[in-house]
C-alpha cells in the first residue's frame, strides 16, 4: 500500500508543487497584505482543478486507474491542504495576524478566554451583543502553547476533509472521465 501511495504521489508532484508554491504565497500574503483582493485570488483549490484540468486534457494522468485516481484525491489533501494549512493556522496562532482569514473579532476571543461558552454559543452571543454576525474567520488565539499547537493541527485535520472531497471530484472530472472516453474512442 505505502509503495501505491508513493508512486501515486510521484505522479502528482507537478500539481502538488503549484499548490505548495501557491498556499507559500498565500501564507505571505495573509502576514503582510490587509488587502482580500490579494489574497483572495491566490488559491490552492483553483490551482489545484487547473493543474488537474491540464492533465486531463492532455492525458499526462491517463495510466491512473479509477482505484489509483481516488488514492490520488487523498494524496492530494494531506499534502496539497493538511500541511499547508496546519503550518498556515499553527503560525498564525503564534503571530495573531488579526486580518483576512486570520480574523478574531476581539469580543469573539474575550468570550472564548472566559471558558463559559462553546463555539457556537460564542458566535450567537457575539451576534447578541453587537447585533450583527460574528465576522470572525478563524479559532481564536489558544492559551498557551499545546492550545494553540492543538488549534493549528484540527483546522489542518478539518481542510484536509474538505480538500479531499474536492480533490476526488477533481479528479473524478477532470482526470477520470477524459481517460475513460480517451480509453472507450480507443485513443
Amino acid at each position: 500500500m505505502m509503495q501505491t501511495i508513493r508512486e501515486v504521489a510521484r505522479e502528482l508532484r507537478p500539481v502538488i508543487i503549484v499548490a505548495w508554491i501557491l498556499a507559500a504565497a498565500r501564507l505571505v500574503a495573509d502576514h503582510v497584505t490587509e488587502d482580500p483582493g490579494l489574497t483572495w485570488g491566490i488559491s490552492v483549490y483553483f490551482g489545484v482543478f487547473t493543474m488537474l484540468l491540464f492533465c486531463g486534457m492532455t492525458g499526462v494522468l491517463d495510466h491512473l486507474l479509477w482505484k489509483r485516481a481516488l488514492l490520488g484525491g487523498v494524496v492530494l489533501a494531506v499534502l496539497c491542504w493538511f500541511v499547508p494549512n496546519t503550518v498556515s493556522y499553527t503560525l498564525a496562532q503564534f503571530t495573531n495576524p488579526g486580518h483576512g482569514r486570520f480574523y478574531v473579532l476581539p469580543l469573539h476571543q474575550e468570550l472564548a478566554d472566559s471558558g463559559e461558552f462553546g463555539d457556537f454559543e460564542i458566535r450567537a452571543e457575539v451576534e447578541k451583543r453587537t447585533g450583527k454576525p460574528d465576522p470572525t474567520r478563524n479559532v481564536p488565539t489558544g492559551s498557551s502553547t499545546g492550545n494553540k499547537l492543538l488549534r493549528g493541527l484540527t483546522i489542518g485535520f478539518v481542510t484536509t476533509i474538505a480538500g479531499a472531497l474536492w480533490s476526488i471530484a477533481a479528479m473524478v472530472l477532470c482526470v477520470g472521465i477524459p481517460a475513460s472516453i480517451r480509453k472507450r474512442r480507443g485513443g
